[in-house]
């Protein structure tokens, strides 16, 4: 069958400026674009994929699968190139004659359109919320997440700040608990198109964080909450501080943090901070913040995601090894009334 050809690997590139110009065209025209980008070849251009694989993955009919690979060709974002054992096959076309540029090409991985297991595809659960800018705010977030220096979509854009206490000491270190994160976004960059003109500050987000939402609801983006030395923008990442992540090294790293911090509070402040995100901290780190920084679930197989992946794992790792070290030590002295 045509459409299971894709000899690309696990992910494909296609052009922001087009995006969001096919996102223009309806949600089935753009959402029926990325599955036909999901099939092309090495080259991001050549697709054998067409109405068949947009039935498959997603639960546009044929009827309308066609009307939308009709949208596409009149309005130029593809044209066929002949046929494949009976298959069209058409090209993916750039604007003007040169190849796009590298700052707005988006790399997206595969099991977005095609899904993972027996999981419905992540880019039907979007077709199903009937708004197409939930889908074009799924790009922006792609284009602009750098895992390698933010951790996730960077913070200036989007971000959310938990309320911060003391609630301890001991030795040279300070327990902080975090608790109630709120929301923020910045109109800035790729926000500007999903947030209001008019309104009150609440009034004017409220379109972006109800896509967000939606993304997160459907399990494409979450938020990690990330220990920071403060929480100016430029402000270095101390390390995550996940207790739910599905990031095995990630949740064991929160959690030895929490164990610590947990073992360095006497027993009427671990009454306090029940419930509550903890963190021992070297005292002179006092602007300590937890922020909440969005990432995206299905990441593509880069060779920047392998860079944050390998980052993540040795700096984790020195992590969880000192939380570990400190545990048996506030453990010990606790045991012995020290």
């Amino acid at each position: 069958m045509a459409e299971a050809k894709n000899v690309r690997g696990r992910f494909f590139a296609v052009d922001k400026r087009l995006c969001e110009q096919v996102c223009e065209l309806g949600m089935n025209a753009a959402v029926a674009y990325l599955v036909l980008a999901c099939g092309t070849d090495r080259n991001n251009r050549i697709t054998e994929w067409s109405v068949h694989a947009i039935e498959k993955y997603t639960g546009i009919s044929r009827a309308r699968a066609r009307a939308a690979v009709e949208t596409l060709i009149s309005g130029k974002f593809i044209r066929p190139v002949g046929s494949s054992n009976d298959h069209p096959v058409y090209e993916i076309l750039s604007l003007g004659q040169k190849p796009p540029e590298k700052g707005v090409i988006i790399w997206l991985p595969n099991a977005l359109v095609t899904g993972a297991a027996n999981e419905t595809p992540p880019v039907e659960l979007v077709r199903q919320t009937q708004d197409v800018m939930v889908l074009r705010l799924l790009l922006d977030l792609y284009h602009a997440q750098d895992l390698v220096g933010e951790s996730g979509v960077p913070r200036h854009y989007v971000w959310q700040k938990y309320e911060r206490e003391r609630i301890g000491q001991r030795g040279e270190y300070d327990v902080w608990a975090f608790r109630d994160p709120r929301e923020w976004v910045k109109c800035a960059g790729f926000t500007l198109c999903h947030i209001r003109k008019e309104g009150s500050e609440n009034e004017r987000g409220s379109d972006f964080f109800q896509r967000l939402n939606s993304l997160v609801s459907v399990g494409l983006v979450e938020w990690v909450p990330c220990l920071l030395e403060s929480a100016l923008e430029d402000a270095e990442i101390i390390h995550p501080l996940h207790l739910t992540s599905d990031v095995e090294l990630e949740s064991r790293l929160a959690w030895a943090t929490q164990t610590v911090a947990e073992a360095m509070l006497s027993e009427g402040q671990l009454k306090r901070a029940d419930g509550l995100i903890l963190a021992p901290v070297p005292r002179h780190l006092s602007r300590v913040q937890l922020i909440g920084i969005a990432r995206l679930r299905y990441r593509s197989d880069t060779s920047r995601t392998a860079a944050w992946w390998g980052r993540l794992n040795q700096k984790g790792e020195r992590y969880i090894v000192r939380y570990n070290e400190l545990a048996r030590r506030w453990g010990d002295a606790a045991a012995t009334g020290t």
